[in-house]
């Protein structure tokens, strides 16, 4: 038995067997796009390009080549939508349903982006990077390892770069994309010295922060993200907004009495794109009969305000000045539009079920705080005795039933498929990934 089929028989995969057409490659360069096809390369350096133009819905083609120097090419405008890895091997299912399986991968340079057809080059890649900065796994398995599956990739583009929308996704280091502006060196500049980004969303913290709270509220993110844990953020046009305005969370230890203070002017300067949370309220949720976790408000915040305001202007819009749907839908709670706090505070009639008494807040921060509201009370945040004491202060409908009688616009709204809102309350359990220690970077 030669070589090559010795490789076949023991891969570790078996979801994609060797087809009954083998395709003999001699050829420097291969265009994949032949349905069942198995290429096999010979001794010499070979380059196999991936054209999303060429690989037809629902193909399934395997490359196994270990002569040579050999490079997978990966063209532009190709969609991965997951990926499952092993030490020397991997499968891409393409969003049209291909897949490709690249046996040996270990031993492939992936050149991200290139297409000699038309003369683009691409960015080179090793096969670790690759899973890691590409595909946005946390590392390649060691030998005898589980599989380890990867979300998608929204897009390969010309020249390399790739908007990773799984575990990169899941999990990244601050710092490791080039467009995000929070740099680490900016974040170190603020006083923060230690962090991580979820989905692309940078969520840095203070040296005081406990690494178990700064991974409590990555669970959180990631769920409030990719709320049916699939590895796929919900709504791709949200995030997209948040990546896009370099968007974060920091985190501080204490209520008082910190020994480091975050310079929130030198981020500010850079991204307005941010909300705060205090380690000492990210707890599970009610846990001790009286405090909410405070992570799901303050990152949940984060998604609304330069998220979903940002997409869907006309129904979620959060300003001082909106007339959007949900602030027509809050002046209906509130018992009337005041958009201006009247001397002496804010006043609410009896027959308001929004009664939010910050004196500090703005209309909106109402709104911020009033979408919120609606999101957990949905999902059955405040069900317990615990919740409804605290909702009693600014807030009526704490369940779900009764957001339903009290509110229907903001429950049309919030159960409307189309803009994929959280349906299940975060528990700080992200089950398509697990947060650990070593995620957390310190710079």
């Amino acid at each position: 038995m030669n070589r090559t089929f010795k490789i076949l028989l023991s891969t570790l995969f078996t979801t994609l067997s060797l087809q009954a057409g083998i395709q003999r490659v001699t050829d420097g360069y291969v265009l994949i796009q032949t349905a069942g096809d198995s290429y096999v390369g010979n001794e010499s350096n070979q380059t196999y390009s991936i054209n999303p133009s060429l690989i037809s819905s629902g193909n399934t083609v395997v490359i196994i080549d270990q002569g040579g120097t050999n490079t997978i090419e990966l063209v532009g405008g190709l969609t991965i939508s997951s990926s499952k890895v092993v030490s020397d091997e991997l499968i891409l299912n393409l969003s049209n349903g291909a897949s490709v399986n690249v046996r040996g991968a270990d031993t492939f340079t992936f050149d991200v982006g290139a297409n000699q057809a038309s003369s683009k080059i691409g960015t080179k890649q090793n096969f670790l990077t690759f899973v890691t900065s590409t595909l946005g796994l946390a590392s390649v398995p060691t030998k005898g390892q589980s599989t380890v599956t990867g979300g998608a990739v929204s897009a390969i583009v010309d020249g390399g770069v790739s908007t990773n929308t799984s575990t990169t996704l899941a999990v990244g280091a601050v710092g490791s994309s080039a467009s995000n502006s929070i740099t680490t060196a900016l974040a170190k500049s603020a006083n923060l010295s230690k962090g991580l980004t979820v989905f692309g969303i940078n969520l840095l913290a203070t040296s005081e922060v406990p690494n178990a709270k700064l991974l409590h509220a990555a669970n959180i993110m990631a769920e409030l993200i990719d709320n049916n844990e699939d590895g796929k953020a919900d709504n791709q046009a949200v995030l997209d907004s948040l990546i896009s305005q370099s968007a974060y969370e920091t985190m501080y230890n204490l209520q008082e009495g910190n020994l480091v203070t975050i310079d929130n002017d030198i981020l500010r300067a850079v991204s307005t794109a941010a909300t705060t949370l205090g380690a000492y309220e990210t707890v599970d949720n009610y846990a001790d009969g009286l405090s909410h976790d405070a992570s799901i408000e303050e990152i949940f915040h984060l998604i609304t305000q330069f998220g979903y305001s940002k997409v869907y202007p006309a129904v979620f819009e959060e300003s001082n000045t909106a007339t959007s749907t949900m602030a027509q839908a809050m002046d209906v709670a509130r018992g009337g539009r005041v958009t201006v706090m009247p001397a002496g505070g804010w006043v609410y009639p009896s027959s308001a079920w929004w009664f939010y008494n910050d004196q500090t807040a703005d209309y909106a921060t109402m709104m911020t705080e009033y979408i919120y509201w609606v999101m957990t009370s949905n999902v059955g945040m405040h069900d317990s005795a615990a919740g409804l004491a605290k909702a009693s202060t600014e807030w009526k409908p704490n369940t779900k039933a009764k957001l339903q009688v009290q509110d229907p616009t903001m429950y049309g709204l919030i159960n409307d498929p189309q803009y994929a809102f959280p349906t299940q309350l975060p528990n700080a359990d992200y089950t398509f990934y697990k947060f650990k220690d070593s995620d957390i970077k310190t710079f």
